[in-house]
């Protein structure tokens, strides 16, 4: 047998291990939590009105709505353009007798809308004030506000940057404990963000629409919204 035969002979018999070091990594999944000051609301209402007649429905809703409208542009300063419909309907009522017979009651108009209310601190003033006087065919019902802020890309962004920090802060423990340092990010799998704005509780609604006492005053908290991410971060180590 040859000396070079020999030599591939005992190369083959070297663990593989031994001639490749393997890779040296570690880990880590880190999390970044924002707790923000909302700087808009989002007031969802729904404007009801009834009558004998579909035209007559339509028209004391497009009154009343009217009303609404010119007390939100011209008294709040609210632009048309943060005002949107998001629904509209028109259906008759019935109610049926002792004997099971269906007896016509009137017809329903429903006009519902999200108004974007850019100045928070006016938010109680207009929930007391865009009540409507009337009787059980007419109601205003707010069903819920939503607090938001108009920077959440910008809040996202520094989430992610709290949670990588969080990430790099445990790997580098990590590392210390087994005696070594941080080389850089080898890679980054996945990262999640979740956003939740806050959303006011039993909100007050109304149902006849009595006038309301002027002396009121509605306070609204507008809590606090929270962006929470995550990341999953792999690092090598030296």
């Amino acid at each position: 047998m040859g000396m070079k035969t020999i030599f591939y002979f005992l190369l083959m018999l070297i663990p593989i291990n031994a001639i490749s070091q393997e890779d040296r990594t570690v880990s880590v999944r880190g999390e970044g939590v924002l707790k923000i000051k909302p700087d808009i609301a989002y007031l969802n209402l729904d404007l009801m009105t009834r009558a004998k007649d579909a035209k007559s429905a339509q028209s004391q809703n497009a009154q009343e709505m009217d009303r609404l409208m010119k007390k939100l542009k011209n008294q709040f300063k609210i632009d048309s353009k943060d005002i949107q419909t998001v629904n509209f309907s028109l259906q008759p009522n019935y109610r049926y007798d002792k004997n099971g017979k269906q007896i016509f009651q009137n017809f329903q108009v429903n006009h519902s809308l999200t108004i974007k209310i850019k100045k928070i601190d006016t938010l109680g003033s207009i929930l007391d004030q865009i009540s409507i006087g009337g009787d059980e065919d007419k109601s205003l019902q707010i069903s819920n506000i939503t607090f938001d802020t108009d920077k959440r890309t910008e809040y996202e962004l520094n989430a992610l940057e709290s949670a990588m920090k969080n990430a790099l802060n445990r790997a580098e423990a990590l590392a210390k404990f087994s005696n070594t340092k941080i080389a850089g990010v080898r890679r980054i799998s996945d990262s999640t963000i979740n956003y939740q704005p806050y959303r006011a509780q039993n909100v007050r609604s109304f149902g006849k629409m009595e006038m309301l006492d002027a002396a009121a005053s509605t306070e609204i908290q507008a809590g606090e919204i929270t962006v929470n991410t995550n990341v999953a971060v792999e690092y090598d180590l030296k």
